[in-house]
C-alpha cells in the first residue's frame, strides 16, 4: 500500500495556499503629519494626495498594490478646507464602503454625521466631515503607481 500518493495532493494544496496567502500586497500606515508621508514616499507614489500638503496631521492610509487602490483618513483643519474649496471641484461621489480598512467603514457609515462634503482633487476624491473634524480620501480609478 502506497500512502505517499494522498499526502502529495495535500502537500500540493498547502503549497498553493501558502503561495496565494503570500500574494496579499495590502499595506496600512499611520503618519503623524503629512511631512512624514512625504519622507516615506507615500505622496510621491500617489498613495496620499498632495492637497494635504503642508499642514495635515494624523493620517491613516491603506493601499493595495494588486488592485492599485487606496484610501485614508486624516485630521481636518481650517486651512485644508479652504484649499479644497478653492483648488478642487465639488463632487457627488459617495465614499466607498467595501474593501477598505475597518476605520473607514466605521467612520464613513455613521449616519449621525452631517455636513459632509465631497471634492474631486486630481486623481483623488476627498470627503470632509466637519462635525467629526475628519477627512477621508480615496480613488475611483486604478491610477496608482506601485
Amino acid at each position: 500500500m502506497n500512502i505517499s500518493r494522498p499526502f502529495s495532493g495535500v502537500i500540493a494544496f498547502l503549497v498553493c495556499g501558502l503561495f496565494f496567502l503570500g500574494c496579499n500586497e495590502s499595506f496600512d500606515k499611520h503618519y503623524v503629519n503629512v511631512n512624514d508621508a512625504v519622507r516615506d514616499g507615500a505622496v510621491q507614489r500617489g498613495w496620499v494626495p498632495t492637497i494635504l500638503l503642508p499642514d495635515v496631521k494624523n493620517i491613516d492610509e491603506t493601499h493595495d498594490l494588486d488592485s492599485n487602490r487606496g484610501s485614508g483618513r486624516f485630521a481636518l483643519n481650517y486651512f485644508l478646507v479652504r484649499r479644497l474649496k478653492s483648488e478642487c471641484a465639488p463632487s457627488q461621489v459617495s465614499p466607498p464602503t467595501i474593501s477598505v480598512s475597518y476605520w473607514w467603514r466605521r467612520s464613513s457609515n455613521n449616519k449621525r454625521s452631517t455636513g459632509k462634503q465631497t471634492f474631486q482633487c486630481r486623481d483623488f476624491l476627498l470627503a470632509i466631515d466637519p462635525n467629526r473634524q475628519t477627512g477621508y480620501f480615496w480613488t475611483e480609478k486604478q491610477t496608482r503607481r506601485p
